[in-house]
């Protein structure tokens, strides 16, 4: 761009800026709109990344706005476009700020279901063990399924599960001072 185009255009910015300050914020509003029409979407990160420089707070207004203005139909899509603007750390945080901890009966059902394969594994390590020492003994063959490894299995699985119900020792409040 040359000087020429740059001081018609430094002209044509202060004029717009001079209309812009004598009407009222519904006509600024307007007009606004009208200009951003004339912009290719492709350009939208070059026209609000400046202004956001300098209000960094408006950034969050600018995107809730958006996508509460998309139709209904669209608002997810919008959701989505914003969210894949982000990095995988910020999509992280607008997810713990969105969904936040799980709820105590979630909680609730993931205990169940790692309690319940945890004995589901400890009543087949069991079973597997008295199966194939009956059939060892009935055969009169040595056991196919060594007897360590099954007792093995059955009492770190039990030791876990027992491990569940000790309370923490952080959760604990301090013995008082001299042992007593």
């Amino acid at each position: 761009m040359d000087d020429a185009q740059k001081t018609v255009q430094a002209q044509a910015r202060k004029a717009v800026q001079d209309q812009l300050g004598r009407v009222g914020d519904d006509g600024r509003v307007a007009i606004s709109r009208d200009c951003l029409k004339a912009v290719p979407k492709e350009s939208y990160a070059q026209v609000f990344a400046p202004l956001l420089q300098d209000k960094p707070e408006d950034a969050a207004a600018l995107a809730g706005g958006a996508v509460a203005a998309a139709p209904a139909g669209r608002r997810s899509e919008a959701a989505k476009a914003a969210l894949a603007a982000l990095t995988a750390e910020e999509r992280q945080e607008v997810g713990r700020a969105v969904f936040g901890p799980p709820s105590d009966r979630t909680r609730d059902r993931l205990w169940t279901v790692v309690i319940g394969a945890l004995v589901a594994v400890m009543l087949a390590a069991v079973l597997v063990l008295a199966v194939n020492s009956f059939l060892a003994k009935v055969a009169g063959q040595e056991m196919r399924v060594s007897p360590e490894v099954m007792l093995s299995l059955f009492t770190s699985v039990f030791g876990f599960l027992a491990g569940l119900f000790v309370p923490s020792p952080g959760g604990r409040p301090n013995p008082p001072a001299g042992g007593q």
